[in-house]
């Protein structure tokens, strides 16, 4: 029997498939299948992939063309065969063999559909992390047990835990198809549904940290704002308070300057938030940052004006068409006249 799917999206991570798949591989969990999905890679991730199923059975590779880590993800619940699914980055790894084994056998012990510990982030140096506070301190745990959700209400971190396939097939939970922040939402939504989960203080998850450039352009920030409204909505939905006041947080704290930097650029954006601070009244923080939205938007066309107006191009103009604008104004004001003359 298999006892998790492991399901790692692979879109150009040459770099990092070798330490990725030796910290799976390498796991005292010895029954596993290892879903690579590549998703469209250009580099040479695909042959590196192909090399390591060579060498160990347990792993399965599935090609799409560039579809997404969604759909990659969505692709592979569904033909895994594993009792849970835990879900890995290519360019991620495990901190050390025995995640996986403590966290299935922690699932059992409990009957819990969910299982996992804290999280943990590396640099390109090595340098480890465990240490969040503020609105990150929801990646560890002080003590293992058995958690409500609505003692918990976190929305960071899903790929530190295992997830009972069964369970997420029957109640239909999978991620959205958005190129960011897509994740949240799964796991709200898994946490929420399932009613409690076990958490131990063990590290369970090395995210690796400051190693590539995201490019936060007009679709990837209006993807942001969809799951950010995906959380709010279901917090409303579930009566859960305190993720909405985390989630508002998100929006306008943590992303406040990515969403604010589009916001002027892009029509949509600017809708997709106005239509967040409507359901969203309750929360000054949410209209405050709309109004700074259009303070800005004002702002940027009030330097086009200027920047228009102080133009070769433009003074040249006007001086070309002085003329013709004092005749028009003296027809105009000739026919004022005549007009009150008739009254």
């Amino acid at each position: 029997m298999i006892k998790i799917s492991i399901i790692i999206p692979v879109y150009n991570m040459d770099a990092y498939l070798d330490e990725c798949l030796e910290s799976v591989v390498s796991q005292t969990l010895r029954e596993i299948e290892i879903l690579c999905v590549n998703d469209g890679s250009t580099d040479r991730s695909y042959q590196k992939l192909m090399s390591w199923a060579e060498k160990d059975s347990r792993l399965r590779i599935f090609n799409l063309n560039h579809q997404g880590v969604a759909v990659a993800r969505n692709t592979a619940i569904k033909e895994a065969r594993g009792e849970f699914v835990a879900f890995m980055d290519a360019d991620d790894r495990y901190p050390e063999n025995r995640v996986l084994e403590k966290m299935y056998e922690a699932a059992i012990k409990y009957g819990v559909n969910i299982a996992g510990g804290c999280f943990s982030d590396f640099d390109v140096n090595g340098r480890i992390n465990t240490t969040y506070e503020g609105i990150y301190s929801g990646y560890i745990f002080r003590g293992s047990q058995v958690i409500d959700y609505r003692e918990y209400q976190y929305d960071y971190g899903y790929t530190r835990f295992i997830y009972n396939r069964g369970f997420l097939l029957k109640h239909k939970i999978g991620f959205s198809n958005l190129i960011h922040y897509e994740d949240p939402p799964f796991m709200v939504q898994a946490m929420t549904l399932a009613k409690q989960f076990y958490a131990m203080t063990d590290v369970t998850y090395c995210y690796r940290i400051n190693h590539k450039t995201i490019e936060w352009d007009q679709v990837r920030t209006f993807d942001l704002l969809c799951g950010l409204e995906q959380n709010l909505m279901w917090s409303k939905e579930h009566q859960l308070e305190n993720l909405k006041r985390l989630t508002i947080r998100r929006m306008t704290e943590e992303y406040k300057g990515r969403i604010l930097n589009q916001f002027e650029l892009e029509n949509a954006i600017t809708k997709k938030y106005e239509a967040i601070a409507e359901k969203n009244r309750d929360f000054d923080a949410v209209r405050q940052m709309l109004i700074e939205g259009f303070r800005r938007i004002i702002k940027k066309k009030d330097e086009e004006i200027n920047r228009i107006k102080k133009s070769y191009s433009y003074r040249s103009g006007r001086m070309l068409t002085y003329i013709p604008r004092k005749v028009r104004k003296c027809i105009e004001h000739k026919r004022s006249e005549i007009c009150d003359s008739m009254i």
